[in-house]
């Protein structure tokens, strides 16, 4: 699994304790962590929302950065980040422009 270790590795947590949340043997962690072997869909379920991320960025199917990790952001609040960092300039000039309206308005 493309970023099993990366996030246990960032909550500092060893593949055994994964194995002991999972209820799997290390062996079969480290087999995931090295494309070996695909945890199930309940499994994958649980991984994703003890690390607080997508089932689709624990696979690496989202490039959704992991600011969750670090921050308390829903999944919600991550796609927005996400969309927000994928709008080119031109749309970010024109966010800027409409915000700024809206700022100014008398509500």
């Amino acid at each position: 699994m493309l970023r099993l270790k990366e996030l246990r590795k960032e909550k500092n947590k060893t593949q055994q304790d994964i194995a002991k949340l999972t209820g799997y043997k290390q062996t079969l962690i480290s087999k995931w962590e090295h494309g070996d072997r695909e945890p199930d869909t309940e499994t994958l379920i649980k991984l994703a929302n003890y690390f607080n991320v997508s089932v689709d960025y624990l696979i690496g199917n989202d490039n959704y950065t992991n600011f969750s990790l670090n921050n308390n952001y829903s999944y919600q609040q991550l796609c927005c980040i996400n969309m927000i960092k994928e709008l080119s300039q031109k749309y970010l000039d024109k966010a800027e422009v409409y915000l700024t309206a809206l700022c100014d308005l008398d509500v």
